[in-house]
């Protein structure tokens, strides 16, 4: 009984090692080089752009991490407005930055 109950938290540990290869709820191959995607994300002169950049990530399966939230987050901050056309009616920062915490939090749930 002890035994089964101390392998338990080493499994655990062993499933997220840095050594495997990262798999999805279905196993098919998940990326983990969020680096590049980072990179795009601090360039981009608009936080929609940022937005889609995450959707972008996604669909190459390169699940965004902290990292990534963190980036559009300072993106958000950085930029003066979501489209090119200038500040909008009804835009705001603050609600967009709620929407990448909330997309953070969904994605740890």
């Amino acid at each position: 009984m002890m035994s089964r109950v101390m392998r338990a938290p080493l499994a655990r540990a062993a499933r997220w090692s840095s050594t495997e290869v990262r798999r999805d709820l279905f196993g098919y191959e998940q990326s983990s080089e969020v680096g590049p995607w980072n990179d795009k994300i601090s360039k981009v002169s608009h936080w929609n752009e940022a937005g889609e950049l995450l959707v972008e990530m996604n669909r190459a399966n390169c699940p965004p991490d902290l990292t990534s939230f963190k980036a559009v987050l300072a993106t958000i901050l950085r930029c003066p407005s979501k489209y090119e056309g200038g500040v909008t009616d009804g835009e705001s920062k603050f609600c967009a930055m709620m929407d990448a915490l909330e997309e953070m939090q969904h994605r740890n749930d």
